[in-house]
């Protein structure tokens, strides 16, 4: 058992002092398999419920598998941006009966996340916009709608401090989209994320 919270203020102090890469790879985190998120990162974790620390690696030719972007979680999440930047954006659902967009639940498997699809229409609204550099971090509250991006670089490295509040989450697809989807949470890497480093894991 370790306390995440310790660690995840530990590794961005390391951040701060230009040693993130040299604390991250002694941690705990150093120790685990990294694995293909759905929506195209790397990620790599290690949990202490009711926490889980994640490691999420961007890259610009990451694989967007089925999964849409905009989403929610069953977790309060804040999230240090390392390296690179990102664009984040968080919205808000409007009922509607003849909105574009449904949401599907999303249920996880061995390795696979499996979508199915909703019957509640509506309308998708930005509340907002904010792009994120290294040394800045941002907050998102259990079962708000989000998404988040890459910008400005061909990576970038992101640490991410989750509390589980418990519930279904969500992903928010087209109303004429398909009934069921299933996505790949595969492992991308036989070996630790130590045995690869930062460059290595964002390259598998």
């Amino acid at each position: 058992m370790f306390d995440l919270e310790a660690l995840y203020s530990e590794l961005c102090r390391a951040a701060d002092g230009g040693d993130f890469e040299t604390a991250v790879l002694a941690s705990p985190l150093g120790d685990q398999l990294v694995t293909l998120h759905p929506l195209g990162f790397n990620v790599v974790k290690i949990e202490t419920p009711p926490h889980a620390l994640r490691l999420h690696l961007w890259k610009c030719s990451g694989v967007e598998q089925p999964g849409f972007e905009v989403h929610d979680h069953v977790f309060d999440l804040k999230s240090r941006v390392i390296d690179g930047a990102i664009r984040h954006r968080a919205y808000r659902s409007v009922a509607d009966p003849s909105g574009e967009h449904v949401f599907y639940r999303v249920e996880y498997g061995d390795h696979l996340s499996e979508l199915s699809k909703t019957q509640e229409r509506f309308a998708l609204q930005l509340v907002d916009e904010q792009v994120y550099r290294a040394g800045t971090s941002y907050s998102v509250n259990a079962f708000d709608l989000h998404d988040a991006e890459m910008v400005e670089g061909i990576s970038a490295v992101t640490l991410v401090l989750t509390t589980h509040v418990g519930g279904n989450p969500r992903t928010v697809g087209p109303w004429n989209g398909q009934q069921t989807l299933s996505a790949i949470r595969a492992v991308v890497g036989l070996k630790p994320l130590r045995d690869f480093g930062l460059t290595g894991a964002l390259n598998l």
